[in-house]
């Protein structure tokens, strides 16, 4: 058997999936037996063996219905460790005014960015499009032969004929034909044909949810980001949701018919109910929030489900109220820590009145862009105070001194 990865390389792939993942069912079961499953994988990639296994299907219905695709924990070790071997090589590869699922990019570099353009397009004109069924109609064999060609130009390791088979096979890959569907059934019957890997077409799609999907999708899409930057428009784009500036309205609309032709050489379509032209002064969304004159405004959807959420709450009866102020203070801090960095104090303010019987168990710190349990509801506190009560109880009338109490414990 030739080694052409090492079983320190799957740990530290094993470390990373593993992050915020270790309460999830499928982290817990792989852990149980640790040490044999990581060299058994080990083993499976460098003879050759290895196979994706079964992943689990589920919608979620937030912000809408969308088809989720959880791929094996051993699978998304698999992931990790394709993308520590050729993710340089695609940043490397990627404009700068692309932002999601890159490192050091994200929602709020995007906005940023698209700030900064409406600044220095501010006389000007700006033209949102998106990508019609985006992850959908990725045709996975253009994909996989793209992936190939760029790797045998770029890659140069020794182990570049394993990393292309690897790359493939993940690239190829049809959830849909192994998978375990959870949750409710019923919300598939909602999703359009184009939102579903059952029903996008054969060889079309690639799984929402894997790590390797959101870097496959954005490399498919680099030659269309490299087109669109080398026509001279300001541009940033967010997975399927896009932003092009130009100082006349014309510059834009002779674009429109490019930009078609662009997606259409690479299977993809500009969908032709989300096509928008006007003036940067009058404002536009991009990427859930509002930008206009200078600044950045929080997205009616944020605002409504954080209304939501301080509504459940509000609901609770005052005994469940107190047993659920952790989860309440960590879903709260998520939205006022999200919304801070926006023009949104106002809606911040709002928010804070809106709490009802909640604001006995916590207190908000300055601008309201983080609330705090009060001690006596503070969980961490209530845990520390248990295990000085126990360890009192357990050495009391001992006589020890506290430091030998420290010991023994």
């Amino acid at each position: 058997m030739d080694e052409w990865v090492s079983l320190e390389e799957i740990y530290a792939a094993y470390l990373d999936c593993r992050k915020r993942k270790r309460g999830t069912k499928s982290c817990a079961i792989f852990e149980l037996n640790e040490a044999a499953n990581l060299y058994q994988l080990w083993q499976e990639l460098n003879d050759g063996t290895y196979k994706i296994g079964r992943s689990i299907a589920f919608c979620v219905t937030r912000p809408k219905v969308r088809e989720v695709f959880a791929a094996d924990f051993r699978d998304r070790i698999v992931h990790h460790l394709l993308m520590m071997r050729t993710m340089p090589l695609f940043e490397a590869d990627f404009i700068d005014e692309t932002y999601n699922c890159r490192k050091g990019k994200g929602t709020a570099a995007a906005h940023a960015k698209a700030l900064e353009l409406s600044i220095e397009y501010a006389d000007g004109w700006v033209l949102d499009i998106d990508i019609q069924g985006f992850f959908m109609s990725i045709p996975k064999r253009k994909l996989a032969d793209r992936l190939e060609v760029f790797l045998r130009d770029n890659y140069k390791g020794s182990d570049l004929e394993q990393i292309v088979w690897l790359t493939r096979m993940v690239a190829l890959h049809c959830p849909e034909l192994l998978c375990e569907q959870r949750g409710d059934i019923g919300l598939w019957k909602l999703l359009a044909k184009d939102k579903s890997l059952f029903t996008c077409g054969e060889g079309l799609g690639m799984a929402i949810g894997n790590l390797t999907s959101q870097e496959y999708a954005n490399f498919y899409l680099s030659p269309f980001d490299k087109k669109v930057k080398a026509s001279g428009v300001g541009y940033c784009r967010y997975v399927d949701d896009a932003r092009l500036f130009a100082r006349t309205k014309e510059e834009l609309l002779a674009i429109i018919p490019l930009l078609r032709e662009w997606l259409r050489e690479d299977g993809l379509t500009l969908h032709p109910r989300k096509i928008s032209l006007q003036q940067v002064r009058k404002g536009f969304t991009f990427v859930g929030v509002g930008i206009k004159g200078g600044r950045i405004y929080t997205g009616n959807r944020t605002k409504g489900n954080c209304w939501d959420m301080v509504s459940f709450y509000n609901r609770l009866p005052e005994s469940e109220q107190v047993q659920s102020v952790t989860k309440f203070v960590q879903r709260y801090n998520s939205y006022a820590g999200y919304m801070i960095h926006h023009s949104s104090y106002s809606i911040r303010y709002r928010t804070w009145e809106h709490v009802g019987g909640m604001k006995r168990f916590v207190f908000a710190e300055k601008q309201l862009g983080k609330i705090t349990p009060l001690i006596e509801y503070n969980q961490y506190n209530q845990l520390k105070q248990s295990y000085y009560e126990l360890r009192k109880n357990k050495y009391s009338g001992i006589g020890i001194s506290g430091c030998q109490a420290k010991q023994a414990a």
